[in-house]
């Protein structure tokens, strides 16, 4: 099946069409959030209060923290590293240092330690194939029909997710976070649809091992 087919399967499309009412405000979204003190800025409780419900989609776009910032400072941030990733990898020399070194930055803003330095060592590990490796899962996940027999030759994980929404055109970060949040949204569109039957393997989303 490639990317069309799937999109126009009915039950996809109807899903699309309830994800654009909530990104335009037009569908109430009634998300209940709850932050940890330790885990929140010091003025968030005054804001919007350590735990409340979000009635639209953007609320959350106003609550989002992480890496000890709002949305709009990660979304610089990203935008940097991916106009970095990208010219480093379109450069007729293609500098290897400058290709791990977002990478790098990369894994240290959406990873935990551990899990960083295991995927930088994937990195160092390829020496000169990295940048032709990149290009390759980038060239896959922007086809029609990908081969998702490249990976794991091609590392995918939770960390190179991230490194490859910011290479590639039109692909999202898909962690467990957002598999989860992608099913928790499935579930809100099967209610909106009376859907009593078990969730369609098209919208079931993976979002754990």
């Amino acid at each position: 099946m490639n990317k069309n087919d799937y999109l126009n399967q009915e039950i996809v499309a109807n899903f699309v069409s309830y994800l654009a009412e909530l990104i335009n405000g037009e569908e109430v979204l009634a998300f209940a959030y709850r932050f940890l003190p330790q885990h929140a800025p010091a003025d968030f409780d005054q804001i919007f209060g350590l735990a409340g419900t979000a009635q639209k989609l953007e609320d959350l776009f106003d609550r989002y923290w992480w890496d000890r910032k709002y949305y709009d400072a990660n979304a610089e941030n990203l935008a940097n590293l991916q106009k970095a990733l990208r010219s480093a990898l379109a450069s007729p020399t293609i500098e290897l240092s400058e290709v791990r070194s977002v990478i790098k930055a990369v894994m240290e803003w959406g990873l935990m330690p551990n899990a960083a330095a295991k995927n930088m060592a994937w990195a160092q590990l390829q020496e000169e194939n990295l940048p032709g490796l990149l290009l390759e899962g980038k060239s896959e996940l922007e086809c029609e029909k990908p081969n998702f027999g490249v990976f794991p030759r091609v590392r995918m994980n939770a960390g190179y997710t991230k490194v490859f929404s910011l290479l590639c055109d039109g692909i999202i970060i898909y962690d467990g976070r957002v598999g989860a949040a992608m099913c928790w949204l499935v579930r809100q569109f099967l209610k909106t649809a009376v859907h009593s039957r078990p969730v369609p393997q098209a919208l079931a989303f993976r979002w754990a091992k």
